[in-house]
């Protein structure tokens, strides 16, 4: 081991080296200080972000519920209407046999029609009895008619013979 004897003059550091130093330590303790800030504001922000999530959630949800009863109630009302339409009977096929089975010299002015039954009514006018005679042989030889009568017939004004027949039809005319 050495001994000096001579006491030597301590190396003295550059001055830049020390404020480097300094500056250097100034901008760790900025930074670390910066850090909990910036997390702090962080924390803080995520919360109101949450917060605010959670409100339009909740807004969200009272929307979707009225859009669910909106819905529900459109839906109630399709199932009732579809009900309806799987159980009507098309009446165009039923005026589809009349006009077939129309008399040229015959014209039917008024329509009724009980879906239920599958009875019509049939009033109107012809040129005379015989044209009306042809009329409800033309219905009873109708295989689709299960059953025909002339409920009414009489001279009406002009002398056309006015008539009114009750046809039931065969359920199979609302068959496809």
């Amino acid at each position: 081991m050495e001994v000096d004897l001579i006491p030597k003059k301590p190396v003295e550091k550059p001055f830049w080296q020390t404020i480097l130093f300094y500056l250097s330590f100034a901008f760790l303790i900025i930074s670390l200080l910066s850090l909990f800030f910036l997390s702090r504001l962080n924390k803080k922000a995520s919360l109101e972000i949450e917060q605010i999530s959670q409100e339009l959630n909740q807004e969200k949800t009272k929307e979707e519920i009225n859009l669910e009863k909106d819905i529900l109630r459109t839906q109630k009302r399709i199932t009732g209407f579809s009900l309806l339409a799987s159980q009507r009977q098309p009446v165009s096929r039923v005026l589809d046999q009349i006009e077939k089975l129309a008399h040229p010299q015959v014209f039917f002015t008024k329509m009724d029609f009980n879906a239920k039954e599958n009875k019509v009514w049939l009033g109107g006018k012809a040129d005379n009895f015989q044209v009306l005679g042809q009329q409800a042989r033309l219905f009873r030889a109708e295989p689709l008619i299960q059953e025909s009568s002339l409920e009414q017939a009489g001279i009406g004004k002009g002398g056309w013979v006015e008539f009114e027949f009750e046809i039931f039809f065969n359920p199979a005319v609302f068959k496809n």
